[in-house]
């Protein structure tokens, strides 16, 4: 994906299977996992998986304007978590 002004990150997926999350034919039903940009300043972006309701480029939006926001006003993000729809949470670092 390509997040305007961020230049250098790295995406993965964090998940763990459980038992209950596979039916008979080995089909994923409910993913627990997410997954997570991770950029050269530190801070993560936990942006849930994709079958979240609210749709990736959605997610990638509110980043954009977190990130900007968080410029504007010179704070230190430690983490945004996108995973929650329409309510966004952010940490800040200490």
């Amino acid at each position: 994906p390509k997040v305007t002004g961020v230049n250098a990150f790295k995406l993965y997926y964090d998940g763990t299977m459980y038992a209950s999350t596979s039916n008979q034919a080995g089909t994923e039903q409910d993913g627990r996992g997410s997954y997570i940009i991770e950029s050269s300043d530190g801070w993560k972006a936990y942006l849930g998986n994709s079958h979240d309701a609210n749709p990736l480029d959605n997610r990638l939006l509110e980043l954009r304007a977190l990130l900007r926001l968080a410029q504007q006003q010179q704070l230190n993000i430690s983490t945004i978590d996108l995973r929650y729809g329409l309510r966004p949470v952010f940490t800040l670092q200490q």
